[in-house]
């Protein structure tokens, strides 16, 4: 699997001729650009979108300090944050698990470091799992995140290692 995707991503050439993000410092022409290369893979995909009173240059402060080898993290317009994982992550049904408490985690340490005056109590986290051969493109994944039940940030990120 591993070099089908290096494959899929050294050789796919992305049109973003008609794709029009406003605010979003690129991360949604990110996400598009990532499912179309993994689109003839099977790979698991998890993106979540935390809501917290940010403002967009705090969320592209704490997207950068996110920003790594296994998460690509943005924001939407509405200045929440976006991170997707692309892994790794074992087989099954704990992989989600492990996808997301990676992804509470590496919140958290971004949070703890103090850099961003940022409190999770009224905050909100929504997470969407998925295979990339299912997921068409990035503005149907956002709309079905808009229908997964949302979380209180704060019970979630406590348990964060």
């Amino acid at each position: 699997m591993t070099l089908a995707f290096a494959e899929a991503i050294n050789t796919e050439t992305v049109d973003f001729t008609g794709y029009d993000y406003p605010g979003t410092g690129l991360f949604l022409c990110d996400l598009e650009a990532t499912l179309r290369r993994l689109r003839g893979i099977r790979l698991r995909l998890t993106l979540s979108r935390i809501d917290f009173p940010l403002g967009q240059e705090t969320a592209l402060e704490l997207a950068a300090a996110i920003d790594d080898h296994s998460l690509i993290a943005g924001y939407d317009a509405c200045g929440r944050l976006l991170i997707l994982y692309l892994g790794p992550r074992p087989e099954g049904p704990r992989g989600d698990a492990v996808a997301f408490t990676t992804i509470m985690s590496k919140l958290r340490t971004v949070l703890d470091a103090g850099r961003h005056s940022v409190g999770v109590e009224g905050g909100r986290i929504v997470t969407l799992h998925g295979w990339s051969d299912a997921l068409s493109d990035s503005k149907s994944m956002l709309r079905e995140l808009d229908q997964v039940p949302v979380i209180p940030l704060a019970a979630v990120i406590a348990h964060a290692a």
